[in-house]
């Protein structure tokens, strides 16, 4: 594309319009735009302008909401900014946060249940031995514990055959034993530390069942259905949650994206003391086209020249960029 198919933008405006600028500018096809150091070193009194970028951390932010908890704020075209930052960064963070105490709720319902679940099974398994829990874990001088030990451990335990403890095996399940053992009080701590090298997971009966294994599998059966009811209300809370909140995020993504947008395209700004330029090369056939864009408002002049009409700068063979792209 020769030079005569070009034409050199210039756009001059009050800083308070940065934002206002960028956004119209976004929405031109193609414009190749003169970075700020071609111009500020050969001007002078002339600046960069420098923002925070606070958009950024919160777009990852949202991506790690995404991510975390399998949602996705879907794309919205916007054509403006409606929020302050402040208040997106306020939104972002309590959804995240509530996301987070959901999540924190789940986990613990879920692991309550699987120490109850846990429970019921080795109360199936002490079943066997016809004798009221009460009787099991408060004798005075005997000590027992319940849980897994992985069968290779199992066969570990001959080199201990003179350590004083009891072992019962009452199940194999994938390589796992649902086992159990007996010491006295004296040598508790040393077989505690005996079957804890050997990987031994410990199973807790819970302190409010008590009477016959068959009578406090009821209860925790009863438990347990309690636990998963708790848990379907906590999720139909967390999906309530997301209704409330989605349009709401996903409006708010977009405005940051923008925003990111407008902060990479900081680059392109000069700045004059109270006002602003804009530096660039576009199609001759856009030139009515990029004209219309700042029609309607007030204090912007746009600048349309021969595309050699600054020396400083060199035209590019073709527009193939936009503003931020």
């Amino acid at each position: 594309m020769s030079n005569s198919k070009l034409r050199l933008v210039n756009i001059l405006a009050y800083t308070t319009n940065i934002d206002k600028i960028l956004v119209q500018l976004m929405k031109f096809p193609c414009i190749d735009p003169v970075s700020s150091d071609k111009i500020i070193e050969s001007v002078h009194g002339s600046q960069h302008y420098v923002t925070t970028d606070y958009a950024t951390p919160l777009l990852e932010e949202i991506t790690t909401i995404e991510d975390g908890y399998h949602t996705e704020f879907k794309e919205l075209k916007i054509t403006g900014i409606s929020d302050s930052m402040d208040a997106i960064a306020y939104e972002i963070k309590s959804v995240h946060k509530m996301l987070d105490e959901y999540s924190s709720q789940l986990m613990a319902l879920n692991e309550l249940r699987e120490k109850y679940e846990n429970a019921s099974k080795q109360l199936q398994y002490l079943s066997s031995l016809s004798v009221s829990l009460d009787d099991i874990f408060k004798c005075e001088y005997v000590v027992s514990r319940v849980g897994k030990l992985p069968l290779d451990s199992v066969e570990k335990l001959k080199y201990y055959s003179s350590a004083p403890f009891i072992f019962t095996s009452f199940a194999v399940e994938n390589n796992i034993s649902w086992c159990m053992y007996f010491t006295s009080n004296g040598y508790e701590r040393a077989v505690d530390n005996i079957f804890s090298s050997l990987l031994f997971e410990r199973v807790y009966i819970p302190d409010f069942v008590h009477g016959t294994p068959e009578e406090a599998q009821k209860v925790i059966s009863l438990e347990i259905d309690e636990t998963n009811r708790q848990m379907e209300l906590t999720k139909l809370e967390l999906d309530g949650f997301m209704k409330i909140h989605q349009d709401i995020v996903t409006r708010m993504k977009a405005e940051l994206e923008l925003i990111s947008k407008i902060h990479r395209a900081e680059k392109y700004i000069v700045i004059l003391g109270s006002r602003f330029s804009i530096t660039g090369f576009i199609d001759a056939r856009d030139e009515e086209k990029f004209s219309a864009l700042f029609k309607d408002m007030e204090d912007v002049s746009v600048e349309v020249h021969p595309a050699d009409f600054d020396k400083r700068l060199k035209a590019p063979r073709k527009i193939t960029r936009k503003l931020c792209g």
